[in-house]
């Protein structure tokens, strides 16, 4: 804090002395974990140690760009906060810029190293999660317990000079909630988060966001993305190792238009219909992208387009996704419309009965009657 005496005169000439207290700031706020209290994060040496309580600064004082250093925060930490509050939640106002994946001493932004220095954003609130390799993220949804914040992140009616970049997003009931605006999301990691609704990594609802170089895994227990309106941009992001206890796993889109650009989704299971992606009154675009061993208890192992969805795949490749009813890559039901240009396939399977085996490329179906077929 500096400060700043002002004096001011009657019309007597009387003089009164006035101290004000201003605290000073460059051009951007540093919060490292672990740095000593009392910062007020005007340089790395005056790091503050919660980011929330950055962000509050950021807001009052119109610091559009914070840098966080490695470490794990915490939504319910700072002076603004409860402690143990599971709605609380860390979020950006329209144009500020937050930034992870730094040590602690960079003067330049392109120094940083996101994979040496992970910074993590938590929802384990009540810290009871199990964690068996110390990392502090759950390696299984089935290894949260208590209760988590519901949602860690959220970004509502943000512009798109609004960005996130460089996170590890874990243990949250959804990790990030977008709502309208159009926000920019990158760098970032979703592992270890599962709730008991769809969304538990990222829910994206009416926002053309662009989410770039993300990686989703492991989440739980139902559809990790959910699109709901809105023609959200994906590229160079990887779903992979989700399962979902009912239609979808790694992503589900309703009433939306998404795109997706070199995505890569691997290892994926839903119980149900569409193990990668799972369309309802939607109209997806999938181009230059990979669907490798994903696998739906009923249909569409890698892509199910329920009745009235559209899918155009580009240049795409479907490697081992299996379908046990029909649809080893793709099943589109009556009414739905698909276009394929330049799509390989190779080893995808749908089981028909339990006694027999068809190796199905994409699976239409047209009528009534179960699941089946498509030749290969």
């Amino acid at each position: 804090l500096t400060q700043i005496i002002v004096a001011a005169s009657n019309a007597s000439g009387t003089q009164t002395f006035y101290g004000i207290s201003v605290r000073i700031v460059g051009e951007r706020l540093y919060v490292r974990a672990g740095a000593a209290p009392g910062g007020n994060g005007s340089s790395w040496g005056q790091a503050m140690v919660y980011l929330q309580d950055a962000l509050d600064l950021s807001a009052r004082l119109a610091v559009d760009e914070i840098w966080v250093a490695a470490g794990t925060y915490y939504p319910d930490d700072g002076a603004s906060s409860d402690d143990g509050d599971f709605d609380a939640t860390f979020g950006l106002k329209s144009g500020q810029r937050i930034y992870g994946g730094f040590a602690g001493s960079e003067t330049e932004f392109d120094q940083r190293n996101l994979a040496a220095n992970r910074t993590l954003l938590s929802g384990d609130i009540d810290q009871d999660d199990l964690d068996p390799d110390g990392d502090g993220i759950p390696e299984d949804p089935a290894q949260i317990g208590g209760f988590n914040a519901r949602h860690l992140f959220e970004l509502i009616g943000v512009g798109s000079d609004t960005v996130v970049d460089g996170f590890t997003f874990a243990a949250a009931t959804n990790a990030i909630r977008i709502e309208g605006g159009r926000p920019v999301l990158r760098n970032s990691t979703f592992i270890g988060n599962a709730g008991a609704f769809d969304g538990t990594a990222l829910l994206i609802i009416d926002s053309p966001a662009s989410v770039s170089d993300c990686r989703f895994g492991r989440n739980g227990f139902y559809a990790a993305v959910v699109n709901r309106g809105g023609a959200p941009g994906y590229v160079d992001c990887e779903f992979f190792e989700t399962t979902g206890f009912g239609d979808a796993g790694a992503m589900k889109n309703r009433d939306s238009s998404p795109s997706l650009i070199r995505c890569r989704f691997v290892g994926n299971t839903a119980k149900q219909r569409g193990a990668a992606i799972f369309n309802r009154n939607s109209s997806i675009r999938v181009e230059s992208c990979t669907f490798d061993g994903n696998m739906a208890g009923w249909r569409g192992g890698a892509i199910f387009d329920e009745e009235g969805s559209s899918t155009t795949a580009i240049d795409c490749v479907f490697i081992n996704n299996s379908g046990r009813l029909g649809g080893g890559a793709l099943f589109s039901e009556e009414n739905s419309s698909l276009t394929l240009i330049a799509v390989s396939y190779t080893h995808l399977r749908a089981h028909e009965t339990n006694e027999s085996i068809s190796y199905a490329v994409f699976c239409l179906k047209t009528g009534g009657g179960g699941g089946g077929g498509g030749g290969g």
